[in-house]
């Protein structure tokens, strides 16, 4: 039975993150529901975006909405911050890493709510 959730929010993570929307935000906190730790449910999520990238990326490239120009500006400091993230991340203990995920995830409603009410 548990293999079937894990199999429904990779289903779910791919949808969101195929259409660009961050499938982490919402994989992370269901792998926590199904008793994954924090530490192993950001691992997962961040394993299961290579492929999902991948896919992305060919499809998004072979429709043409991808713009190569200015991409090293963006992709070059994800890079460097991901690092450091990754290490500060690592010497974090879980359950306040749990925290700080559920804070970063309400600052992005707040801002997904001011940006709905600006339309």
């Amino acid at each position: 039975m548990l293999f079937l959730k894990f199999v429904a929010i990779g289903v779910c993570g791919g949808i969101l993150g195929g259409m660009g929307m961050g499938g982490g935000t919402l994989t992370i906190p269901l792998l926590l529901a199904c008793g994954m730790g924090q530490h192993m449910a950001q691992s997962v999520n961040l394993f299961s975006f290579i492929p999902t990238a991948i896919v992305a990326l060919y499809l998004h490239n072979k429709n043409h909405l991808l713009q190569a120009k200015g991409m090293s500006k963006i992709i070059i400091p994800a890079l460097l911050t991901s690092l450091v993230a990754a290490f500060i991340a690592h010497a974090v203990a879980g359950h306040a890493l749990e925290k700080y995920y559920g804070v970063f995830l309400l600052f992005l409603a707040v801002l997904q709510i001011i940006e709905y009410l600006k339309k």
